[in-house]
């Protein structure tokens, strides 16, 4: 890859400077005197980094396919959060669904009890209809703060 050298170079009282793209320093110094025909001395060579392009402005097509990209990024990101949304209130539900099979099979004795009380707290529980999205927080804090029923004699 080549690199930009600045070349100053002499003749008589004048000097010069040119920009000289070469591989190496020596390169840029045979390149500068064989450009003058030999008539010139090489007083210095240096390697300079290569001016950075500036960036141009998007055009509007280009502005416009990097929106439509970025709200399909955000859809397809809404898209795998509502399939993961429905996933997680799926397996709530089949929970729910064994939870309402313990409460059907609890003794008439028990049906008022705290064990009682707290199966009927989870079974009242609706997951097959999804919550708008300003809903879903609130429905979060219900189901993480629902007392659960331990079994065994023990609620």
């Amino acid at each position: 890859m080549s690199k930009c050298f600045a070349v100053i170079l002499r003749v008589g009282n004048i000097e010069l400077h040119a920009d000289v793209d070469a591989l190496s320093a020596e390169k840029a110094r045979a390149a500068a005197v064989l450009a003058t025909n030999g008539t010139c001395e090489v007083v210095s060579v240096t390697e300079r980094p290569k001016a950075k392009k500036m960036k141009t402005p998007m055009s509007r097509p280009e502005r416009w396919a990097a929106a439509a990209q970025n709200a399909r990024d955000a859809y397809d990101a809404m898209s795998a959060g509502r399939s993961g949304w429905e996933d997680a209130m799926g397996e709530l539900s089949s929970l729910k669904d064994e939870y309402e099979e313990w409460q059907g099979s609890l003794p008439e004795n028990l049906q008022d009890s705290a064990l009682g009380e707290k199966l009927e707290a989870i079974t009242g529980m609706d997951f097959e209809t999804l919550p708008d999205l300003d809903d879903c927080e609130s429905l979060l804090e219900e189901i993480k703060d629902i007392e659960l029923p331990r079994g065994y004699g023990r609620d």
